[in-house]
């Protein structure tokens, strides 16, 4: 089932063939370098960095109010602003993306009967995103987010612990149930009186770092926009007081976080200034391919 703007997309004579959108196409973009005499390429050691991605749907209307459902395709499929839902029964969990219409072409049709029309999205992220972030607190063992299958029964809070939905699933759950793809929208929340801080994603090698002036708020970091800011509210996740010009970043470009090849998302920070026994706090929206 697909939703545009929270509106289901296939329902009643409006149908998605499945199948046509299973899979984006996936391009990462690599820098490679060929040194003269020496065999193969080189390879910067940055984490690849992957393109526009489209979106194909074969979407079908039929029966008498087949020409009704086109127009209302056409409705939703042409508003300004389109946030695209995917729901399916094995992912257990909504999958959202911002996408723009690039294409919408009308195939054939046998009138009165069926009309089959072919949309290409460009989505703005090449990753699918859940629908409400999460909030987690930075374990002692650095693994912010474990996507490895789990076998059943297993039990999982939707967003934050005792805060959230309570999601149980008897026989488990899958590799990459919970995330699959690079998290590269996180916020980072760090305690009060901290005066230098540095996130690494051991994974791929990128980091964000941050120093200056003792705060006498919590310091946010947002590593995607190069922006940190202090406030004295727990829940200033937009703005605050500006303190960029204290943020840094590797030799690998700002923080990205990659799962491992067993599907645990793993960070390593070092602070300077915090309190003992203050913990830092990580708000990232869980990503898919």
């Amino acid at each position: 089932m697909y939703l545009i703007n929270g509106v289901v997309l296939d329902d009643g004579n409006c149908v998605i063939e499945h199948g046509s959108d299973w899979l984006s196409p996936i391009s990462p973009v690599v820098d490679v370098v060929t040194v003269p005499g020496v065999h193969g390429i080189t390879v910067p050691p940055l984490p690849p960095v992957v393109g526009q991605r489209t979106l194909t749907m074969k979407i079908g209307c039929a029966g008498s109010d087949g020409w009704a459902q086109t127009r209302r395709v056409l409705r939703l499929l042409t508003m300004p602003h389109l946030i695209l839902t995917r729901r399916m029964p094995d992912q257990l969990m909504d999958r959202c993306a911002e996408v723009v219409l690039a294409s919408l072409t009308a195939d054939d049709t046998t009138l009165g009967r069926y009309t089959r029309y072919t949309a290409v999205f460009s989505m703005t992220s090449p990753f699918w995103r859940a629908p409400d972030p999460t909030l987690t607190a930075l374990p002692d063992d650095g693994v912010l987010l474990d996507a490895s299958a789990i076998p059943g029964p297993a039990t999982w809070w939707e967003g934050e612990p005792n805060n959230s939905v309570s999601v149980l699933a008897p026989d488990g759950y899958p590799d990459g149930y919970q995330s699959d793809a690079p998290i590269d929208d996180m916020i980072i929340r760090v305690p009060k009186g901290v005066d230098a801080m540095t996130l690494t994603d051991p994974t791929s090698g990128t980091s964000i770092a941050w120093s200056g002036t003792t705060t006498s708020g919590y310091l946010y970091v947002d590593p995607k926009r190069l922006h940190a800011w202090t406030s004295g509210n727990a829940t200033a996740w937009t703005g605050g007081a500006d303190v960029t010009a204290g943020l840094d970043y590797g030799a690998n470009g700002p923080l990205q976080i990659w799962p491992d090849a067993a599907g645990k998302y793993r960070v390593t920070l070092t602070t300077h200034g915090v309190p003992a026994g203050q913990q830092t706090y990580v708000r990232y929206y869980k990503s898919w391919w």
